[in-house]
């Protein structure tokens, strides 16, 4: 305890620093005696709500009457009273011991299908009115009182935007396109702050998810936003994130079943897959999600034998067949599609487009990707081009119908064709999966002449 006799602090003033103030109470910033002193102080509260006779929550052997994390509290109960009954022990056991509790961030949310509040939804600390809502975040997820996670799922997008500024930031930067520096950054910054505990509660939201890799793609690649979610996935290889929530997912049901089986993790799974049989409402239950999937990949008896081994020996394969068949799947929609039916004959399965990986100059790499996509809206100089994308407009060189692949046969850009590209007369033909990196900066140059003559620059 030395370091507390040196403990002070000192005031900034616009005169200066005060005289130093001997620090008398608590401890120190970063202490990490800080949380274990706390549980000690309240380790009290548990005892005391099991010795009033007041109905706990029971899950399987084990009763709840309360869940502790660090400073966190969570009173559990199965109906109004005995939850009443139980603020109750809390506030006695909390004023004893000189503890005030903040009333402005203590919230009570009732779960219940519907999600609405009942007139008969209240509840007072010490005679002062706890507020009920139909939302709250505990331990960085959102719970609402539905039992869906839509809202978590919306602040998790959310979140996931929000920490694409300084990484794209970063990445735009370097000048130089590598695909490899740009997923790191995606999947240490963005990924992990999208996909926090997305294993216990996301298996039904991987879709809403999963724009938040595209925006970031579709930015670093200057893309429209209404480039199709496939041809991201198919040009970048970067999987749908339902791949790594199921990855997540596999995680906690290996942590679940290596558990000990009186613990309260283990109980709580039991508990769950037991009510799950008995109402098997798949968007409330992620038994029956996880199950559901399983069924779908053809992995059932993983499910059925309910097993650690047997887990750990297929869950590589299970990620595989589920990478595998969403691959198939984007292959279905660009064969599909409409608006890019050269796709399927320019994209390498589902690997990484080779130029991706070369180092080239961004504005190189966003031209390529552009020509590839072949959209009459294009990215050039920092100016975006609209050649009728959404309406049939004629060109004002040549009177022809217009749009980005017109470029290369205007009347008006025949010199620049012959300077730039004397021997191409199809552009995606250049980029397809065998180019040349002097094709490409032609390429380049003749757009960035044919745009800088149309639109007299």
């Amino acid at each position: 305890m030395y370091i507390y006799r040196l403990a002070y602090a000192q005031v900034f003033t616009s005169e200066g620093f005060t005289d130093p103030i001997k620090i008398m109470k608590g401890v120190l910033q970063g202490e990490t005696a800080s949380p274990a002193l706390f549980n000690l102080f309240i380790e009290g509260i548990v005892a005391e709500l099991e010795e009033s006779n007041i109905h706990g929550f029971r899950l399987q052997t084990i009763i709840i009457h309360i869940l502790l994390y660090a400073d966190d509290m969570c009173i559990v109960a199965a109906t109004r009273e005995t939850l009443q009954l139980k603020i109750n022990v809390a506030a006695r056991f909390l004023a004893n011991r000189g503890l005030q509790v903040n009333l402005n961030k203590t919230k009570v949310i009732v779960f219940k299908r519907s999600g609405r509040i009942s007139k008969y939804d209240v509840f007072t600390w010490n005679g002062s009115k706890v507020e009920t809502v139909k939302n709250y975040t505990y331990l960085g997820v959102t719970f609402s009182s539905s039992g869906s996670f839509e809202v978590a799922a919306t602040e998790f997008v959310r979140k996931g935007k929000m920490a694409q500024g300084a990484s794209l930031s970063t990445f735009k930067q370097t000048k130089v396109f590598n695909i490899d520096v740009a997923s790191k950054l995606f999947d240490s910054i963005i990924k992990s702050t999208t996909l926090y505990a997305a294993g216990i509660w996301d298996l039904q939201h991987s879709n809403k998810l999963e724009c938040v890799q595209q925006q970031f793609y579709k930015r670093i690649l200057n893309l429209l936003s209404c480039t199709p979610n496939y041809f991201i996935r198919l040009e970048t290889g970067r999987p749908h994130l339902s791949l790594e929530v199921m990855k997540l997912s596999l995680l906690m049901y290996q942590r679940i079943l290596n558990s000990p089986t009186n613990s309260l993790l283990r109980e709580s799974y039991y508990s769950l897959r037991r009510i799950s049989n008995l109402y098997p409402y798949t968007k409330y239950s992620w038994c029956l999600q996880l199950r559901a999937v399983f069924v779908n990949l053809n992995f059932n008896n993983v499910w059925i034998k309910d097993s650690a081994n047997f887990l750990c020996l297929h869950r590589e394969p299970i990620l595989e067949k589920l990478r595998q068949e969403l691959g198939v799947g984007d292959m279905e929609l660009a064969r599909q599609s409409r608006s890019i039916p050269h796709l399927p004959n320019i994209v390498n399965g589902a690997k990484t487009e080779a130029y991706l990986h070369r180092n080239l100059p961004s504005y190189l790499v966003t031209c390529i990707a552009q020509v590839r996509l072949n959209y009459s809206i294009i990215f050039n100089k920092g100016t975006w081009y609209n050649f009728g994308m959404f309406d049939n407009r004629m060109c004002t060189s040549c009177g022809e119908l217009d749009s980005f692949s017109h470029l290369l046969h205007c009347s008006s850009n025949r010199d620049l064709k012959a300077k730039y590209l004397p021997n191409c007369d199809d552009l995606i033909g250049l980029v397809s999966a065998r180019f040349r990196i002097k094709d490409c900066s032609n390429i380049y140059y003749f757009i960035s002449s044919a745009l800088k003559r149309k639109y007299n620059l």
